[in-house]
């Protein structure tokens, strides 16, 4: 199966061509997506489909591969909100695998997307505003981030006693 027709399977709208050009992105949809993922083999041809990306959808977040850590500026002045330097991320985890091959273990199963764990963004529910976040580990999921008001508060620096409705959490958990 084509990573296409497993986007497509899934509710996703992928189109297969030029992301380069803006013919090709008005039959992806791409001004009228929420979310755009750029992924090309070359960094320059991620630009430039990032470039038009953004001038289609000013208010879409947009996450793109770069190939090159060098290139990671050059896309974010483009328009990506987000940018995975995708070599040096594999490279991280070849050599954390080899000094820490648990943890490679870990984030392996963090990367598999139909069972283990998954770390997701999600808003916080009822039944936990109120609660400390440490308190939700004992409940199967372990708090990373919250993100209130616009800010992002990481577990370690201990910002956020207790969580609000509103906020929304970063956490590692079983996948559903």
């Amino acid at each position: 199966m084509t990573a296409a027709k497993a986007a497509n399977d899934v509710g996703c709208v992928s189109v297969t061509g030029d992301a380069t050009r803006e013919d090709v992105l008005t039959q992806a949809m791409v001004a009228t997506a929420a979310r755009v993922v750029v992924a090309t083999d070359r960094d320059d041809t991620s630009v430039l489909a990032v470039l038009t990306a953004r001038r289609l959808t000013p208010h879409a977040t947009i996450v793109a591969a770069a190939r090159e850590s060098q290139n990671i500026t050059v896309l974010k002045q483009s328009g990506a909100d987000v940018v995975i330097p995708t070599a040096e991320a594999a490279g991280r985890m070849l050599a954390l695998s080899l000094t820490s091959p648990v943890a490679g273990s870990v984030l392996e199963d963090l990367l598999e997307s139909e069972r283990g764990l998954e770390i997701v963004e999600r808003r916080v529910t009822l039944e936990e505003v109120g609660k400390a976040p440490e308190s939700l580990h004992i409940e199967h999921t372990l708090v990373l981030a919250i993100v209130r008001d616009g800010v992002t508060h990481r577990f370690d620096h201990g910002t956020v006693s207790e969580l609000r409705a509103g906020d929304r959490l970063v956490v590692i958990e079983p996948v559903r």
